[in-house]
């Protein structure tokens, strides 16, 4: 039992689920009930022109095949289309629960040599716990139709969490933390350009984190739960000719606070349970590698709490030496202040600076041995 730990410092990590290019979504529906004040609406729109051009390629290689195979070639729909999307978002901070709606046009094969752009509807409804988060998720396949809700229990500590957590003892290039918890933002940092998207004020930044580039313009504050917090995303990569945009949205409707119903953040229909615990995921992972090495399994008793702890300690041991060295405690304004970015290459800075004394790098103990 765990109900008498106090609140971990890195809680607002454990909260965050990523972002704009993993999120999918589906329709909130008309809900007139139990309406409750304090929420919030957010419409993002934007497109994927790697996405559209691997189509358009597509679509004009596919006609020779089919006059080999003897096939008429079909397009139904507009191959310049492929990879628009539209979000619509919907979250309360007082119920601790979001909705959010992806639909994404895709270039589908429905029979042999016919090609259609059709659309993909995901939707994702999460229930955020102090210690854990209930996912409900359901997609409406273009092909096959729409899917069954299915429902499961994640650990504070799963793939996207370890991942923002990395991002903070990294001793690799930082990347943003876009999800937050609280009301502070790396948008925060000094001498950043502002500017104003749907009514709502934010900073722009760019990205170095390899093998892909970004400019995003964060909010300088959160909602009080986590959200993506760019109003306006371009992501960059490698393309077969160079450098390609991937990816980039923008909101276009920002309203909140606003009442919303209560039941739009609950499934339609009663989804079908999936055990986590039997999910391979960056948790589990890290725990088997652990007892191989150790020949004890950290995970055995205490599950994500041994993983949690580790980065507590690893934080108060940061927090006095920062104290030390600049005379003032940089966490006391709580786990909120991690995200700024100064922050994160202190931390950072530190690792670097342990593991060169030590020979011994806790802060990425954790991962994968995949390289």
């Amino acid at each position: 039992m765990h109900s008498s730990r106090t609140p971990s410092k890195v809680t607002p990590f454990l909260l965050a689920v990523l972002s704009i290019t993993s999120l999918t979504l589906g329709s909130a529906g008309s809900h007139a009930a139990d309406r409750i004040a304090g929420g919030f609406e957010i419409v993002r729109q934007g497109s994927s022109p790697h996405a559209r051009d691997f189509a358009v390629m597509l679509v004009k290689g596919t006609p020779a095949q089919c006059e080999l195979l003897g096939r008429p070639f079909q397009l139904v729909g507009d191959p310049a289309t492929v990879g628009n999307f539209e979000v619509i978002e919907y979250h309360h901070p007082g119920l601790q629960k979001s909705r959010i709606t992806k639909r994404t046009a895709e270039l589908v094969t429905t029979a042999v040599c016919r090609l259609e752009v059709l659309q993909r509807e995901a939707t994702v409804i999460t229930h955020h716990e102090p210690r854990s988060r209930t996912v409900h998720t359901r997609e409406v396949n273009p092909v096959t139709g729409p899917q069954p809700w299915s429902s499961r229990n994640q650990p504070p500590l799963g793939r996207a969490s370890l991942e923002l957590i990395r991002q903070a003892f990294s001793l690799q290039s930082l990347e943003a933390v876009e999800l937050r918890g609280g009301s502070h933002s790396i948008a925060t940092a000094p001498d950043l350009p502002e500017t104003e998207i749907a009514g709502r004020k934010c900073r722009w930044i760019t990205l170095v984190p390899p093998p892909a580039e970004g400019r995003l313009c964060l909010m300088p504050e959160g909602i009080g739960m986590p959200i993506n917090e760019a109003l306006s995303a371009e992501m960059i990569g490698a393309g077969s000719d160079g450098p390609a945009v991937l990816l980039r949205d923008e909101v276009v409707s920002f309203r909140g606070p606003i009442a919303l119903s209560s039941t739009l953040f609950e499934p339609e229909d009663k989804p079908l349970a999936i055990d986590s615990a039997k999910l391979p995921n960056a948790t589990t992972d890290w725990c088997r590698e652990q007892a191989a090495r150790t020949g004890t399994d950290p995970c055995a008793h205490d599950g994500p709490d041994q993983i949690t702890d580790h980065f507590d300690a690893l934080i108060d041991e940061w927090c006095a030496y920062e104290t030390e060295r600049i005379g003032h405690n940089p966490c006391a304004e709580g786990p909120g202040a991690y995200s700024d970015t100064r922050v994160m290459r202190a931390m950072t800075d530190w690792c670097a600076h342990e593991a060169a004394r030590t020979g011994v790098n806790r802060c990425e103990e954790f991962d994968d041995d995949d390289d």
